[in-house]
């Protein structure tokens, strides 16, 4: 035992995706470069997927609230434009110098980088997370992503990359032909076992080993679950070499009782590997080991041959204790590249680049030649991807990555979607009902064929755009579209139906689902999904998904203001009360079913409907639907700020979408968003036409001017800035 404070992530491997082989002269390998792209567009390479500690963490920490950091001067003090970037080092990652060989990307971005493209998911990306293990009490010491965390996150990004490339099938061709890569461990010791009394407590040293080894066992079964089919597992640097271990422990040259527990380790994480390639394939990738420990000890030891000469000193401070935090804004030595260590743990850029080198040496000369019988090494690149991510990156918008970070973050996994035309993306196609858009013009700008799709809009709804940003679908389906596909269940559904309300009988009068009816559908939703992934998956899968509920003008519009028993029975004052309890019970209902966040949209300006203004004979917003509007919201609000204090489930939210004021800015202001009719919609005339009056009918020439589609509800450009604001909404107070 030492008296070692906390180090962030040490040093776990120095050369992450490194050499199991002897160390070549590294400058010769940038003469494969060319041979190392063709070859790995022949073997069909895709990308690289990272787990691990800080060796391998681009910036991961940047996004999670741990004191384990490094996104501050001097760190990056070489990368690129001089910037830190969350990296443990003063310029680029071996990960980062692989993908350069490769020719797609500069560097491996953080999988949490809420600046994180497309097109870098197609690149692949790192999950790793500095200060982390094997040991999941690793992580939780420094509040990091533990291994089983990073896996989590895996899976989230195999939802994004199916709805990237538009198929579950390309995209699990995708992860099975990318290099996974694993390198941690040695924090497991240096920030645990030596540090903490518990694993010391309950092992000795060998038992510990046995230990992790199993960990690292179920970590590889969970990959090979989920896709991996190669994978190079990095073994542990020679522990008492890194600096701060020898201030520690009062050494000048490198503790030997620590680099035989490195050794030991690594000893063991052979033959674990050699076990599983020899049992049973059907748990297990093709693995090999990379012996970072050799090459390590080898530059220490002949620091000259690669042009090195401080071989056990960092460069930040003094070189002997600064890493993290205690190297914040410190002078720096004047030549790094005669630095093996940047930190007193961590290495140089340099050192990097000689370990990526190797790597690409290894690679062109072993993994791609020996490919059918060879365990396949890690670094990354796309081969064959690249035309795709290209091709995509014309076709999409923008999406919005802090929602998505976030969103990821708390394991959000769909979208659930209750209501009435403003969130239908077709159920009423199904039933016997006139309340129906399945033709043109509606869908006349719905995606790229321009098809009706039974959604009263001219193209998305704002749930549509709410899902992509989130990252799980450019279109949300219907419940009941018979096309639907095992992975549109998993993306989300919507059981909402045009003509419905919170009052049972709005939904009688036009014969469409009410909402009894369609949280009836939402137990048949479970059903599926249990069949699909199993009852603890299926509930946690519901539990963390967002239900959105978006009801309540048809209430007094189809049927107050319309039919006469609601009026007869109540005041309107009196029928709001009625319509708060109606929700109150579907919101009940919907937490009984497993929901724990809940999004109610409130009603929009209802005088401000070009119907609604041509039948009460106004040319601008009638004020007293106006007024009614306005306080059922406000009653909405009122109520759903009571359950939250009476709520017995502390985990559950409920939050409100006031749309009146979105909608009602722009209809006073539309220059402020582009638009410059605010009060007639898009088709015929624009006054009265809707639904089946609609049918067939000439459109304004640019709907991008229009804030109505037609003599009722919103164009796709409306609903975007509609679902810009939940966003916002969903990023302040959801998350």
């Amino acid at each position: 035992m030492f008296p070692m404070k906390k180090m962030s992530v040490v040093v776990t491997t120095i050369s992450l995706l490194i050499i199991a082989s002897c160390l070549n002269n590294y400058a010769q390998a940038t003469d494969y470069i060319h041979q190392l792209r063709l070859k790995a567009a022949k073997h069909n390479m895709t990308c690289v997927l990272v787990f691990g500690d800080s060796s391998v963490d681009p910036g991961n920490n940047n996004y999670i609230s741990t004191s384990i950091k490094s996104n501050f001067l001097p760190y990056g003090e070489d990368f690129f434009k001089g910037r830190p970037s969350g990296r443990f080092c003063n310029g680029r990652l071996a990960t980062d110098f692989i993908a350069g060989a490769f020719g797609y990307t500069n560097l491996v971005r953080a999988f949490l980088d809420p600046a994180i493209t497309k097109k870098d998911l197609l690149h692949g990306v790192s999950f790793a997370s500095a200060d982390s293990g094997y040991d999941e009490l690793t992580a939780n010491l420094s509040n990091v992503l533990s291994i089983s965390k990073q896996l989590d996150y895996l899976r989230h990004y195999k939802i994004h990359l199916r709805n990237i490339v538009g198929s579950t099938k390309e995209s699990e061709k995708i992860v099975k032909n990318s290099l996974f890569i694993l390198s941690m461990g040695t924090n497991d010791f240096l920030q645990n076992y030596y540090v903490e009394p518990t694993r010391s407590h309950q092992y000795t040293v060998e038992q510990y080993v046995a230990y992790l080894i199993s960990c690292m066992r179920t970590a590889i079964k969970t990959m090979h679950s989920l896709g991996a089919r190669k994978l190079v597992v990095v073994g542990v640097p020679p522990l008492g070499c890194i600096p701060l271990v020898r201030t520690l422990r009062g050494e000048t040259k490198c503790d030997t009782d620590l680099n035989k527990v490195a050794f030991l380790f690594n000893s063991e994480i052979k033959r674990e590997l050699k076990t599983m390639m020899e049992g049973s394939t059907s748990y297990s990738p093709k693995s090999t080991f990379l012996d970072i420990y050799s090459i390590i000890l080898n530059a220490i030891e002949k620091p000259q041959k690669y042009g090195f000469t401080e071989p056990l000193k960092g460069c930040c401070g003094t070189g002997t204790y600064e890493y993290g935090d205690t190297c914040k804004n410190l002078s720096t030595c004047h030549d790094r590249t005669k630095y093996i260590f940047w930190d007193a743990v961590h290495p140089t850029e340099k050192m990097y680049k000689i370990v990526a080198d190797v790597a690409v040496e290894l690679l062109v000369d072993s993994i791609f030649i020996n490919m059918k019988t060879t365990s396949v090494l890690i670094v990354a690149a796309i081969s064959l991807t690249i035309t795709l991510c290209l091709n995509y990156a014309r076709a999409t918008d923008n999406i919005n990555h802090r929602l998505r970070h976030i969103a990821a973050k708390h394991n959000t996994t769909c979208i659930l979607v209750f209501g009435d035309s403003s969130v239908d993306p077709g159920n009423n196609n199904r039933l016997s009902t006139p309340a129906k858009s399945n033709f043109l013009p509606y869908g006349k700008d719905f995606l790229i064929n321009g098809r009706p799709s039974g959604r009263f809009c001219n193209g998305r709804l704002a749930t549509d755009f709410i899902a992509e940003a989130l990252g799980y679908t450019d279109s949300v389906r219907a419940f009941l579209d018979p096309a639907i596909t095992k992975e549109d269940l998993l993306h989300g559904v919507s059981f909402a139906s045009s003509g419905s309300g919170y009052d049972e009988l709005t939904a009688n009068i036009s014969s469409v689902l009410s909402i009894s009816k369609q949280l009836d559908y939402l137990r048949h939703y479970k059903i599926h999904l249990k069949n699909l992934v199993g009852t603890k998956e299926s509930e946690k899968i519901v539990e963390n998904a967002i239900f959105i509920l978006s009801m309540g003008s048809n209430d007094f519009l189809q049927n107050y203001y319309v039919e006469p028993t609601r009026s007869h029975q109540y005041t309107v004052e009196q029928y709001v009360t009625y319509l708060i309890s109606c929700m109150r019970n579907a919101i009940k209902i919907m937490n009984s079913l497993g929901a724990k966040t809940v999004v109610v949209v409130g009603v929009p300006p209802l005088g401000c409907m070009p119907l609604v203004k041509t039948l009460r004979g106004d040319t601008k917003c009638d004020s007293e639907l106006n007024r009614v509007a306005f306080l059922f919201n406000s009653e909405i609000k009122k109520e759903l700020k009571m359950m939250e204090r009476s709520n017995s489930s502390p985990s559950s939210k409920s939050v409100f979408l006031d749309i009146y004021s979105i909608i009602l800015n722009a209809v006073e202001n539309p220059t402020k968003y582009g638009f410059t009719e605010p009060l007639k919609g898009c088709c015929g005339s624009g006054t009265y036409e809707y639904a089946d009056t609609c049918k067939g009918l000439s459109t304004c020439a640019d709907r991008t001017k229009y804030i109505f589609w037609d003599a009722v509800h919103l164009t796709e450009k409306m609903y975007k800035i509609v679902a810009d604001a939940a966003v916002e909404l969903l990023i302040g107070h959801i998350f």
